[in-house]
């Protein structure tokens, strides 16, 4: 029976991966919007400052876009929600954060450690990108967050 329950939710957790093309794509406000919907994100709000939040259909990550400085943050699940509720991975794939992370590591290039409100991003220089800018990682719990920063 559980099996079942399995087999009947899968279809409806499934969800688009953000690319490092995708990343590497987003100079501006209107490419995130794009980059989001092309990808099946959901609006969420607008926070404080202008800063625009969208949200992967399930609700298990969460993107958003920095008007005042043109920077973004993604909070990327590296669980789906069927293993969260029943803590379990059933996907042996990698998440699209370990996705991303190698493709920076193997296309961009080492950068240093930038620290924001005492969280260490471990940051690379990308050239491949529309404007050249620095691309952070770093993880928590079963999130992984991946942040641009401005140019100097």
């Amino acid at each position: 029976m559980k099996r079942l329950l399995i087999l009947l939710f899968i279809p409806t957790l499934s969800y688009s991966q953000i690319t490092y093309e995708d990343i590497m794509s987003i100079n501006s406000e209107k490419i995130f919007k794009k980059v989001m919907i092309e990808n099946g994100c959901v609006f969420d709000s607008v926070g404080e400052k202008g800063v625009i939040i969208y949200s992967s259909d399930d609700k298990i990550s969460y993107y958003s876009f920095f008007p005042e400085d043109n920077t973004w943050l993604f909070m990327l699940s590296k669980t789906d929600l069927l293993g969260l509720v029943l803590g379990v991975d059933l996907n042996d794939s990698k998440s699209s954060y370990d996705l991303i992370f190698d493709s920076v590591k193997d296309k961009c290039v080492y950068y240093d450690i930038i620290n924001v409100i005492d969280v260490d991003f471990v940051c690379y220089n990308c050239s491949g990108s529309t404007d050249s800018i620095k691309v952070g990682f770093t993880s928590m719990d079963n999130y992984g967050m991946i942040k641009s920063f401005p140019k100097e």
